[in-house]
């Protein structure tokens, strides 16, 4: 959870669309957690600027995470894209509204 909230505070221009939030940047902006597995995936750090990190996060209707997407585009060359895609769904959370702390 906590990558998820670093990765949305991090993007400068969230989308919303209902409970459908969504996001891209430059990896190396990425959360420093992330940078090092996609460093670790073989890219060297100084490549790790012409990667795109794109994320969807759906909620449920207690605000809680239902499925969080997340794809890695790395440009081979001027004409090509490979994209990575994770994929994580979330259920049988307890009841109860998820909140800030402290509201």
């Amino acid at each position: 959870m906590g990558v998820i909230i670093d990765l949305a505070r991090l993007t400068e221009n969230v989308q919303a669309s209902g409970r459908r939030y969504s996001g891209a940047l430059v990896t190396t902006k990425a959360p420093e957690s992330l940078r090092q597995q996609f460093s670790a995936m073989g890219d060297p750090e100084r490549k790790l600027a012409e990667t795109s990190l794109s994320w969807v996060l759906t909620l449920d209707a207690q605000n809680r995470p239902k499925r969080f997407e997340l794809s890695w585009h790395f440009k081979l060359d001027e004409a090509t894209r490979l994209t990575s895609s994770f994929v994580t769904e979330y259920s049988a959370w307890r009841e109860g509204e998820v909140r800030e702390p402290g509201s």
